[in-house]
């Protein structure tokens, strides 16, 4: 019986888009180490060059079919100048990888996800061939008959489009497990240590205290309190970095006031060194607030998808809390969306900088450092709370 602990997804793509692929598992690894641990969810990257083993069919494609397309649950084509190379019943590997999929959909369109990506960046006179352009075109003109949505995008905005996507994805199927519940009939479960959502299995002997089944309440509580730790954090980044706006802006009036032609080395020094001094001061208030945020985001979609999940063996609650938790999610996303902009700002004024001293220079790097890892945690944790409320998890299915 499949569970939602472990998902197939396959990438499907010929051999010029490489380092989208490259990309795709890249993503799929990091949604693994913090997304997909607080869903109760694993996803495994699978394709021809990293995951096929020699066996015997019909023919090599055959062997690839059964070995990684048959037990795919989430399909991710890719394609930019090349089709790729014929087999005996399609145009490329590719393609038939995507008819094997496309059957299953049509059999069972809760069984798997299809994402198709088309790279739009200018191709090299070295790889066009017209051949492969023609079979692109009529490709895309058979995805549209197939009812298959799929995105043109450039390879600089491949990694960002693909990480919102895969989240909204695999949501969403955990949505339709909601609403199918067991395929025995039984609930699902989420193991409270390891929010594990296997199947619950009917056995008669007590459970273990790390097994039992917290409560929708439980859930609630621990997702509102997860939500106002990381309110409270996210003020106390923005009020630092205020706090450090004005203090540099302060000295950069005091520098001001003086005659550029009459500052001597010694004294330019003195204003770098309390320059660094208020930057690394900064950083040593950033540093912890953004590892809290980081922890505090992961336990709020842990909590998240314990209310999800519980809420499925309580469906009068349905509207009630999901709805709360909407909201709740709605005002999260604008007020991070708010600090993301004042330290993108920060971060373009830090930039500005002159280093000209050993303390600068380090002190703008750590702090440079530190501003990228929280616009990352901003970017992702937005990313996620929008995929989650556009998959219809926190709304009534």
């Amino acid at each position: 019986m499949k569970t939602l602990s472990q998902l197939q997804v396959l990438i499907a793509c010929p051999s010029d888009v490489a380092l989208e692929k490259q990309v795709a598992r890249e993503v799929i690894e990091k949604f693994n180490k913090v997304t997909g641990q607080a869903l109760g969810v694993r996803c495994e990257p699978k394709d021809w060059e990293n995951n096929s083993y020699p066996s015997i069919g019909e023919d090599g494609q055959s062997v690839l079919n059964k070995q990684i397309v048959e037990d795919a649950d989430i399909f991710v084509g890719i394609m930019w100048s090349k089709v790729g190379s014929p087999t005996a019943r399609a145009a490329s590997g590719t393609i038939e990888e995507y008819e094997q999929v496309l059957a299953k959909w049509k059999s069972d369109p809760q069984a798997i996800e299809i994402m198709w990506y088309f790279k739009t960046d200018d191709i090299p006179q070295k790889l066009l061939v017209d051949s492969d352009f023609q079979s692109i075109q009529q490709l895309k003109g058979r995805l549209n008959e197939d009812g298959v949505y799929f995105s043109q995008v450039l390879g600089k905005e491949f990694r960002d489009k693909f990480e919102d996507h895969l989240t909204a994805a695999v949501t969403k199927y955990l949505a339709r497990m909601r609403k199918k519940k067991g395929e025995d009939g039984t609930p699902l479960v989420i193991n409270s240590s390891k929010l594990s959502s296997d199947l619950a299995t009917k056995d008669t002997e007590a459970p273990r205290a790390e097994e039992i089944q917290l409560g929708v309440f439980d859930y609630v509580v621990s997702f509102e309190e997860s939500v106002n730790l990381l309110e409270r954090t996210s003020q106390t980044i923005v009020d630092s970095t205020e706090a450090f706006g004005n203090d540099l802006s302060s000295l950069a009036k005091s520098i001001n006031n003086k005659d550029p032609n009459k500052i001597k080395p010694k004294e330019a020094k003195a204003f770098l060194d309390k320059g660094a001094q208020l930057i690394e001061a900064y950083s040593d208030t950033l540093e912890p607030n953004v590892n809290m945020l980081r922890s505090e985001l992961h336990d709020m979609f842990t909590s998240m998808s314990g209310l999800f999940v519980s809420i499925s063996d309580n469906p009068n609650m349905d509207d009630e809390a999901l709805e709360a938790a909407r909201s709740t999610l709605v005002g999260l996303e604008e007020g991070i969306t708010s600090a993301e902009s004042g330290i993108s700002e920060m971060k373009q004024s830090l930039d500005g900088l002159p280093g000209f001293t050993y303390t600068m220079i380090v002190a703008k790097q750590r702090l440079s450092d530190l501003l990228d890892l929280l616009l990352n945690e901003f970017s992702s944790g937005r990313a996620r709370i929008r995929s989650m409320i556009s998959s219809g998890v926190v709304a009534k299915t």
